[in-house]
C-alpha cells in the first residue's frame, strides 16, 4: 500500500533521528400516564410546617459500603470507587474529539477558551449526549452539533439539527429512549430562544413541539417519557406531548396563577412529585403533591436569589428531598455575571418530620448517593458522605476524599461502565506472531527494492524478530541510494504501537520505532536503531540498539530489537520511505495501519 503524503510527511519529520544520536525537539408501583386537566379541586395548605433547623451535633463515623460515583475531571468522565478509590474512564474527551470531530471553543468568540466538551449521560450510563463546537460562524460564534455516543462500542450517531439553530439544550427523558431540548439562535447579534423539540436517541425522528414563550426554555420530564412539563406561571403550567399532537393543561388548586414553577422532581416510585414555585418577590415555596399534581401540599417558604436555576431530588427512600441553586453561566446568551458566587444555595428537607435538616458546616450539597448526602467542604474542597438521618459522616479514605474537587455527576451502587474498554484501539490492527502481505498490486513508482510484498515478525518475551520480503532483494547499498539526494536517508520503519492505543504516543498512537537507514557515501553503510517517543518534545530519541541483517538465502530484511511491555496484542505497522529524485516527494510502501 502506498505511503499516503500526510503520512510521509510524518515520515520526513522523523526519519534524521533514525540514525543520529541527537534529537530533535426497574417496574413501576404504578404504570405513569401523560397529564391531563384535573378536575380535582384540593388545596394547598395555607400554613407551611415551621422549618426548624436540627441542632448541630458532634459528627459520628460510619463504617459503610459506599458504592460508586461518577466524576468529571474535565479531562475525562470517570467512576470512583468510593471505598478504595479505584477509578475508570467511562468517556475520554480526547477520544471523543478523534471519533467525532475537534473542538472549536477554543477559537470562538463564544468563549475564548477551550471549554471542556459537553457530557451527559443517560440515566442507564450506556451512552451520553455529546454537544461539541463544531463550527464557527463568521462571527466567530460556536455552531454546536450533537451526538448520542454508546460508551461501549464508542461510535457516535448525530442527531438530527434542528432547523435554522446554533444548538438545543438537549435532556434526555427518564427511560433514555428519548431526548427533548430548547433550541436556539441568534437573531442578528441578540441571542433568541426559539422552539421545544424531541427526538430519538438513535439520532432519528425530530419532531419540532412548541414555541417558546417569557424565555421558559427548563423543562421536566413526566416519568411516563412522553411528554414534558415546562417551567412556566402556573396559569400557563401544561404538559407538551413530544408526539406533537397535544399540550393539555394542569390545573394546580390554591396556587397563585402568577407564581412561576421554577424546578420539579419526581419521587423514585412516581408515586409524588416535589416542586418549587417563585412569586414576582423572589419569595420561594415547596410543595410536595401527587404525581398528577393534586392534593398539594405546603412544605416551607423561603427567599432566594432569582438568578439561580433549582433542581429537586429525592433520597431513594423517599424520606428526603434536596433542593439546589445553583448558577450556571450560559456563554451564549452573551450575559455573564461574575459577581455572583460559585457555590449556591442547597436546603435539604426532611419529609417524615416536616423540618430542614443541618447540613456540615460550610458544604456544598451533591446530591443523594442512596440515602446519604454527598458534599463538598468549601474550605477544603474535600469530598464527603453525610448521612441525614443520623447527622453522622460517613467515614471515607484519604485518597477518596481527595479524588475530586468539585461535585460528581452521579452516585451509583454498582460499577457503572464495567464493560467500557480503555483507549481507542485500531481495529483490525496487525500484531506480532502473524505475517501479513501488501494488498496493494500497483506499486506505481516506489522501486522495486522497497515495494514491500509480506511482513511477519515473531515475539519471544519482549524480543520482536521482523522479517521484510520486497519485490527486488539485492545486497549492494548503492541501489537503495536516490541519486544527488543527500537530504533523506532512505530506509525502512516498524512502527510499535504498545498498548494498540491511538490516544497515547505520537499522533498515531506510536511509541517505539525499529529503524533501518542507508547513509550515502563513497561506501554507502546501514544504521539501524530503536527510537523511543518523548511527549515532552514531541519527538522521537535513541532508546536502544536494533539488530539488522540481509538473508540472502531468504532474500529478506532482518532485524530484532527488545521493547520492555511488549506484547501479542501490540500494533505494528511495517513501511519503506523512499526520496523520489525527480519529484523530490517521499514516499514509499506500508503494509498494515
Amino acid at each position: 500500500m502506498k505511503i499516503k503524503p500526510a503520512f510521509a510527511l510524518l515520515v520526513l519529520h522523523l526519519v534524521f533521528v533514525a540514525c543520529t544520536s541527537t534529537p530533535t525537539p426497574t417496574s413501576y408501583p404504578i404504570t405513569p400516564t401523560a397529564l391531563t386537566e384535573s378536575s380535582a379541586t384540593s388545596t394547598p395548605n395555607s400554613m407551611p410546617p415551621v422549618a426548624t433547623q436540627l441542632p448541630q451535633t458532634e459528627p459520628v463515623v460510619e463504617n459503610i459500603s459506599n458504592g460508586w460515583v461518577i466524576y468529571d475531571d474535565t479531562n475525562n468522565i470517570i467512576s470512583l470507587n468510593l471505598d478504595t478509590g479505584e477509578t475508570k474512564v467511562l468517556i475520554s474527551r480526547k477520544e471523543v474529539q478523534a471519533i467525532i470531530t475537534p473542538d472549536k471553543s477554543a477559537y470562538s468568540y463564544t468563549y475564548g477558551y477551550e471549554k471542556p466538551i459537553k457530557i451527559i449521560l443517560s440515566p442507564d450510563f450506556t451512552k451520553a449526549l455529546i454537544s461539541i463546537c463544531a463550527s464557527l460562524d463568521n462571527k466567530f460564534r460556536c455552531v454546536f452539533e450533537d451526538y448520542i455516543y454508546t460508551l461501549q462500542s464508542k461510535s457516535a450517531i448525530r442527531l438530527q439539527p434542528a432547523p435554522d439553530s446554533y444548538g438545543v439544550y438537549w435532556q434526555w427523558s427518564l427511560d433514555g429512549s428519548k431526548l427533548a431540548g430548547a433550541a436556539w439562535t441568534y437573531d442578528v447579534e441578540a441571542y433568541k430562544l426559539l422552539k421545544f423539540y424531541a427526538i430519538n436517541n438513535d439520532g432519528r425522528g425530530l419532531t419540532e413541539l412548541a414555541f417558546i414563550t417569557n424565555n421558559d426554555w427548563q423543562f421536566a420530564w413526566h416519568p411516563g417519557n412522553s411528554d414534558i412539563l415546562p417551567l412556566t406561571f402556573i396559569q400557563n403550567f401544561r404538559s407538551i406531548f413530544t408526539d406533537g399532537t397535544s399540550e393539555p393543561p394542569i390545573s394546580m388548586p390554591g396556587l397563585s396563577p402568577t407564581d412561576k414553577v421554577v424546578c420539579i422532581g419526581f419521587s423514585p416510585d412516581y408515586n409524588k412529585v416535589a416542586f418549587v414555585t417563585r412569586s414576582s418577590a423572589n419569595q420561594d415555596s415547596f410543595y410536595i403533591a401527587r404525581s398528577d399534581f393534586q392534593e398539594i401540599s405546603l412544605i416551607s417558604t423561603f427567599a432566594t436569589d432569582p438568578r439561580y436555576l433549582c433542581q429537586a431530588t429525592w433520597s431513594a427512600d423517599q424520606n428526603f428531598i434536596h433542593l439546589d441553586y445553583q448558577y450556571t453561566q450560559r456563554e451564549e446568551t452573551g450575559v455573564e455575571d461574575l459577581s455572583i458566587p460559585t457555590f449556591g444555595m442547597d436546603k435539604v428537607f426532611n419529609l417524615i418530620s416536616n423540618q430542614e435538616v443541618a447540613l456540615p458546616d460550610n458544604s456544598q450539597i451533591c446530591g443523594f448517593a442512596a440515602e446519604n448526602l454527598s458534599y463538598i467542604d468549601n474550605g477544603t474542597s474535600a469530598f464527603g458522605l453525610f448521612n441525614p438521618k443520623t447527622s453522622n459522616v460517613i467515614n471515607l479514605s484519604d485518597n477518596v476524599k481527595n479524588a475530586m474537587k468539585h461535585c460528581p455527576l452521579q452516585w451509583d451502587k454498582e460499577q457503572p461502565g464495567a464493560n467500557v474498554s480503555q483507549g481507542l484501539t485500531t481495529e483490525n490492527a496487525c500484531h506480532p506472531n502473524a505475517s501479513y502481505v501488501d494488498d496493494d498490486t500497483d506499486p506505481e513508482n516506489i522501486p522495486d527494492v522497497f515495494d514491500l510484498l509480506e511482513a511477519s515478525s515473531t515475539l519471544d518475551g519482549e524480543v520482536l524478530s521482523v522479517v521484510l520480503k520486497y519485490s527486488k532483494f539485492t545486497e549492494y547499498l548503492v541501489e537503495y541510494l536516490t541519486p544527488n539526494v543527500t537530504d533523506f536517508l532512505n530506509g525502512w520503519d516498524v512502527f510499535i504501537d504498545i498498548d494498540n492505543n491511538t490516544l497515547t504516543g505520537d499522533s498515531i498512537g506510536v511509541e517505539y520505532r525499529f529503524s533501518v537507514a542507508i547513509r550515502a557515501g563513497n561506501e554507502p553503510q546501514i544504521g539501524s536503531v530503536i527510537l523511543a517517543y518523548d511527549p515532552v518534545t514531541d519527538t522521537y530519541t535513541r532508546f536502544g540498539t536494533l539488530d539488522v541483517r540481509f538473508d540472502s538465502l531468504a532474500q529478506t530484511l532482518n532485524f530484532t530489537g527488545s521493547i520492555a511491555g511488549l506484547t501479542s496484542d501490540s500494533r505494528l505497522i511495517f513501511l519503506s520511505r523512499y526520496k523520489d529524485a525527480t519529484t523530490r516527494e517521499v514516499t514509499g510502501d506500508s503494509i498494515c495501519k
